[in-house]
């Protein structure tokens, strides 16, 4: 409730004791302020509720206001290192997991974690990337509830590192783009001419991939023209690669169906969803400012 009053300048008139009174009589952050605004014709009568009838600002009210706030963000960065440090440690159990007992992992996941980990060690990655941010946790945790500007420090120097290579890779990203997927073509498409048909791994996890995403190829149809997997079967192509979905495919029919290639269908996707990546993205470097 604010209460306003002009004035006249030099005039010692002073804001009325009802004004003043308090509606209720509580302690806590409840104050009665009273702003006066010197070579100004306006005074501002603010009523919050302190048992204080004085006329200038409670010093202890707005002691207990600085301290509430701080107590809040500490207790929030408490909190968002906490789900780091808990994100870590999944990651770290994992990690750990794989790497002790990969037969069970891969019976979870299926084919795809197979394929994946002729090129990534799995295991070792999440656990680098869990105690990264275990450690984090531990920093972050610790520091607040010390208070300590030694371990914030250093915690914030590492947040720091890890935004600003995430920003740098991101705009890398951007600016390779097309260098990144001459390669990624140049490795996929040998892969889909000599290992599909012949080995059932590749083969299972293409033929899920272009089945699930009406795709054909890394590229078009044209990847598995001279394949092995066409030699073998008379000429005939996927089924994904017709619109008709059905065998033979040759390459004819293929042709005219015109099927998009699976990483052209996957960039649309990603096209279509990007406020969301954005949206995650954005998130992630918000908890690391934070």
């Amino acid at each position: 409730m604010c209460h306003l009053k002009q004035v006249s300048p030099g005039s010692s008139q002073t804001t009325p004791s009802s004004l003043l009174q308090p509606q209720e009589s509580r302690s806590g952050f409840g104050a009665l302020a009273q702003v006066v605004c010197e070579g100004s014709e306006w005074c501002f009568t603010v009523r919050l509720g302190c048992v204080s009838n004085s006329s200038h600002v409670c010093a202890d009210t707005l002691t207990q206001i600085k301290m509430g706030c701080f107590t809040f963000v500490k207790l929030m960065m408490f909190f968002f290192n906490l789900l780091i440090f808990l994100g870590g440690l999944t990651l770290l159990a994992m990690g750990i997991w794989v790497s002790v007992d990969g037969g069970s992992f891969l019976q979870l996941l299926g084919p795809f974690s197979r394929q994946g980990m002729q090129f990534v060690n799995v295991g070792f990655f999440c656990i680098a990337i869990g105690a990264v941010l275990v450690l984090l946790g531990l920093l972050g945790c610790w520091g607040a509830h010390k208070e300590s500007r030694c371990l914030l420090l250093v915690f914030f120097s590492i947040i720091l590192i890890i935004f600003v290579a995430e920003v740098a890779a991101g705009v890398v990203a951007l600016a390779y783009s097309s260098f990144a997927e001459g390669i990624l073509r140049a490795w996929a498409t040998p892969a889909l001419k000599d290992d599909y048909g012949s080995d059932p791994v590749v083969t299972k996890i293409w033929n899920t991939t272009m089945m699930e995403l009406k795709c054909c190829g890394f590229t078009n149809y044209t990847d598995f023209v001279g394949s092995k997997f066409e030699k073998e079967n008379q000429g005939n192509l996927p089924p994904s690669c017709c619109w008709t979905n059905s065998s033979p495919c040759r390459p004819g029919e293929a042709q005219r169906s015109n099927v998009q290639g699976c990483f052209q269908q996957i960039l649309e996707i990603l096209k279509e969803h990007a406020n969301i990546v954005g949206g995650i993205a954005a998130g992630i470097g918000v908890l690391e400012v934070k």
